[in-house]
């Protein structure tokens, strides 16, 4: 079956430590919008302040069953300050921002890096769950390029959104330029094979 990146779902929801908003936009959020893209100056980098323990968390709406996680680091700069750090999973919320009450709730999967990822760093998962937490193990500045969280799509699948277009093009069109001939989301579509 096909992966899908829940991260990116709309019933997805990012917090995290220290968070400030820009615009529209949550920093956390910048870790969640489907861009990899590690060069903070691009805007896509969710950067919080100098923290000890520091966090991201990510609410995926739904319990789903998780195959596997991609931590996109920062590029442009200051990639060794996100290590050490632990990536938890629960399918219940976490009951404290305290590493050690969160490493000690029941369960709660725990991950542990001692190194940064560099850019990328995979966590095999495989298991339920609706809450995913990276949180540094030590004082430091918690950067994210993004944090994408894989399982498989089967059965139905609803709240997808889509747009269909007619004609045949011979080149990728202006999708802002044409007119769509159908908008809505998903009640029931059925994804698997």
């Amino acid at each position: 079956a096909p992966l899908m990146n829940y991260a990116v779902m709309p019933e997805a929801t990012a917090s995290a430590s220290g968070e400030s908003s820009s615009g529209s936009i949550t920093v956390a959020d910048r870790a969640r919008d489907g861009n990899t893209d590690g060069n903070w100056r691009h805007g896509s980098v969710a950067r919080m302040g100098l923290e000890v323990n520091g966090w991201w968390e990510l609410d995926l709406g739904q319990v789903k069953e998780i195959s596997h996680l991609h931590i996109w680091n920062r590029t442009d700069c200051c990639g060794d300050q996100l290590a050490p750090y632990y990536v938890f999973v629960s399918d219940q919320p976490f009951q404290s921002k305290d590493l050690s009450a969160t490493r000690d709730q029941s369960g709660v999967s725990e991950y542990y890096f001692t190194s940064s990822p560099s850019p990328t760093q995979r966590v095999e998962v495989h298991d339920a769950g609706r809450y995913v937490r990276i949180q540094l193990a030590g004082a430091n500045y918690l950067n994210l390029a993004e944090v994408e969280v894989f399982g498989e799509t089967v059965g139905p699948a609803n709240g997808l959104t889509f747009m269909a277009y007619e004609g045949a093009w011979e080149a990728m069109p202006d999708f802002d330029a044409i007119h769509t001939t159908r908008t809505g989301t998903t009640k029931g579509f059925d994804l698997s094979v």
